[in-house]
């Protein structure tokens, strides 16, 4: 509690204490406005939904996803069409060098060839079927073989053998080059399928991020605003707190009241100390002596 001591008006008392409760009392309310106004702010920006038609955006996803199983699939054939073209490629040759051998009556070198053939035929893999892709015969391969006997059942060293055997490797031959040009066709195809997928589900990955890079712009851009609303507001509010000073200001007033003249000398006086004032306070002043000047001169 202030106490009024002498030489102490009370209006000097209640100026001071006016002013200090004022602001004090505009700090606190504006405290608990601005924690309650940003919770307000937080709750708002939590609650904005970007403008996004979740339908054709799970249908987007659900067409990637689609396209993603499909180049799995279609990059495995293609390894398997790979691997197959590689093994009759060597297979071709194999046959090439056994005839060769039946030629020269060799046949140490004919059954060496034909049992690394019989290797590669082991080693193909059958592709799943996949309507893409041409059948290629491969499963009917390994099933029937080559169909090439050994040199001891042409007895090589013979003409009638090597007749026989020639044969037979021609007939094998012309089997694995089919074979051959449908797997490598095949392997192609894949190549190219591969990558037409690869475009496609680039191209909606692309159109998804573009979606997702504006919806973000547009949250961003509203909790922009919701942001500038909240400080516009608060301003607003602590303009009109700031009305509560308007009883200081008139204790001030009534603590100095303007100095009466009775004479020109003391209007002289006063207009000289009006001068140094700001604009605002010489206005002031000038309203409130206009009387007593005239009065000089009634």
């Amino acid at each position: 509690m202030t106490t009024v001591g002498s030489g102490t008006s009370p209006l000097t008392v209640l100026f001071d204490t006016a002013k200090a409760t004022a602001s004090e009392t505009q700090a606190i309310q504006i405290g608990y406005i601005t924690k309650d106004m940003q919770n307000q702010l937080t709750k708002q920006i939590a609650a904005l939904q970007a403008p996004t038609d979740q339908v054709s955006i799970n249908y987007s996803q659900n067409q990637i996803a689609n396209l993603m199983t499909q180049q799995k699939t279609v990059m495995a054939l293609g390894t398997v069409f790979g691997q197959n073209a590689n093994t009759l490629g060597d297979m071709l040759s194999q046959i090439t060098l056994m005839t060769s051998a039946a030629n020269n009556g060799d046949s140490t070198g004919f059954d060496n060839a034909l049992s690394a053939a019989n290797t590669d035929l082991t080693n193909l893999t059958p592709a799943a079927y996949n309507g893409l892709f041409r059948p290629d015969g491969i499963t009917a391969l390994k099933t029937n073989g080559l169909a090439i006997n050994s040199s001891a059942t042409y007895d090589l060293s013979t003409g009638a053998g090597q007749t026989a055997a020639l044969a037979d490797l021609t007939t094998a031959q012309n089997l694995v080059n089919r074979i051959f040009g449908v797997t490598s066709s095949n392997q192609t195809v894949a190549g190219s399928q591969s990558a037409a997928l690869t475009g496609q589900i680039g191209a909606l990955q692309s159109l998804q991020t573009q979606a997702q890079t504006a919806n973000a712009a547009s949250i961003a851009q509203q909790t922009q605003t919701l942001q500038t609303n909240m400080q516009n507001a608060l301003h607003l509010i602590e303009l009109n707190l700031g009305s509560a000073n308007q009883t200081a200001n008139m204790l001030s007033a009534a603590m100095n009241p303007p100095t009466a003249v009775n004479s020109v000398f003391g209007a002289l006086q006063q207009s000289a100390a009006t001068a140094a004032t700001p604009v605002a306070s010489r206005a002031a002043a000038t309203a409130q002596q206009a009387p007593a000047i005239m009065s000089l001169f009634a």
